[in-house]
């Protein structure tokens, strides 16, 4: 390429690197599922400002634009991009007082609904594959900012961070996610969360679970076996 193809203007307009949460928030959009989620967010208390599902939205926007903490949300109204995309933003105070309205049964009832989501987007695909293959894993998340809750040193994968148990199909959907303590063992919930996914999912569903060997134990088998569902889990080598 010649030096001379390259144009260069000047511009007085306001940069941000956070331009990738365009396409985030139209795929939320598209999508068309935060009108059925709000009906399970906390209720507001007072009717003013951005309701419970911008909130919401909000704090998912700032989760992939990198926010680890409440804090970072001030950060994040001072760009342009993100200001637009969330009618103004949330400030952290905000922010900290809606997180804190959600119950158990809120938090429980976001998580059933995953699973529920995850189907709609097969049939939105149109997915012939009638197979539902759920792969399920913990994951290291390591952290470096001082203030993310629940951060812990994991001494199998020699790093300080937060845990994450998830269950993936084959196709990427994600049927569960549950953030953790950072030296939470892999198979800590992961009875509670597959009988939650194969409640959910049809039975007439050819329905099939993989994992490693930390989740080879009777307490998990026995739950498979009780959802009629088939699987292949991996042993730990005998010495």
């Amino acid at each position: 390429m010649s030096l001379k193809s390259i144009v260069i203007e000047k511009t007085r307009k306001e940069l941000s690197a956070l331009s990738g949460l365009i396409f985030f928030n139209d795929l939320l959009n598209r999508l068309g599922f935060m009108g059925e989620l709000a009906k399970i967010l906390p209720r507001m208390q007072r009717f003013r400002g951005l309701a419970a599902k911008n909130k919401f939205k909000a704090a998912i926007l700032a989760f992939i634009a990198g926010a680890d903490c409440l804090d970072d949300l001030d950060d994040l109204r001072e760009d342009q991009i993100f200001e637009q995309l969330c009618d103004g933003g949330v400030a952290s105070t905000t922010m900290g007082k809606f997180l804190r309205m959600f119950c158990l049964k809120e938090i429980e009832q976001i998580q059933n609904f995953l699973p529920k989501l995850c189907l709609r987007l097969r049939q939105k695909f149109c997915i012939q594959d009638e197979r539902i293959i759920i792969t399920m894993d913990a994951t290291g998340h390591k952290q470096y900012g001082v203030k993310m809750e629940g951060v812990e040193f994991d001494g199998h994968k020699k790093q300080l961070g937060l845990s994450s148990q998830n269950a993936f199909d084959q196709y990427g959907f994600c049927y569960g996610w549950d953030l953790r303590r950072g030296a939470t063992h892999s198979s800590v919930g992961a009875t509670n969360m597959i009988q939650k996914i194969f409640s959910i999912i049809p039975k007439d569903s050819p329905r099939y679970f993989r994992a490693d060997s930390a989740y080879g134990n009777v307490e998990t088998y026995n739950t498979l076996l009780a959802h009629d569902v088939k699987f292949a889990i991996c042993l730990s080598e005998v010495v």
